[in-house]
């Protein structure tokens, strides 16, 4: 829940963000690791949309943000236990490749081993997160030369205002596959 000390343009980005996303839009904003278009990953209509439509997002890094660890419970028939402590105790972002994906959109499910989740640590999407209660389905755009995003569709898209103007942040996420009993694989450290 926003309360009264978050900025005013945060709470009528979220607010706009939330409705185009519940309405199967896709929302363009900025993030820990640089500019992002996203949708309801639970939407399979979007979820096609969004993956044979953003030609300038690079398909390879292919995320569900969420907005905390007691989320990805949901989205996962079998959450290893080691997923906890590396994500307490990771110093940068981190991509959680996880197996027995569930609860999304059926497109997602039948690609499981291509997904991962990340938590954001950006104020603003880890707002949207929590307000939406569902993981966003993102690709990433960290190409510094490209700093602006412009709308695909006006009556399907939202570009979020708060830190439009905001310097490309180049974090690349590590990733980290997690199988059954706890076999870790490090993708990118």
């Amino acid at each position: 829940m926003i309360n009264t000390t978050d900025k005013p343009d945060f709470r009528d980005d979220l607010s706009k963000s939330t409705e185009t996303l519940r309405n199967g839009g896709f929302v363009h904003c900025n993030s820990d690791c640089g500019w992002l278009v996203g949708c309801d990953a639970t939407n399979e209509n979007a979820v096609n949309l969004l993956l044979a439509g953003s030609e300038n997002f690079p398909k390879k890094d292919l995320v569900l943000l969420i907005d905390s660890t007691a989320r990805l419970q949901s989205y996962t028939d079998d959450m290893p236990e080691i997923v906890w402590d590396l994500l307490e105790v990771s110093e940068k972002p981190m991509i959680v490749v996880l197996d027995n994906i569930i609860n999304l959109s059926p497109t997602i499910c039948a690609n499981n081993q291509n997904i991962g989740f990340r938590i954001s640590s950006w104020p603003f999407t880890n707002y949207l997160c929590e307000r939406f209660r569902k993981p966003i389905l993102c690709l990433h755009n960290n190409d510094p030369k490209n700093s602006t995003i412009t709308l695909v569709n006006e009556n399907t898209d939202f570009v979020v205002k708060h830190n439009r103007s905001s310097k490309i942040v180049t974090i690349i996420p590590s990733i980290i596959k997690i199988g059954k009993g706890n076999r870790i694989e490090i993708i990118r450290k």
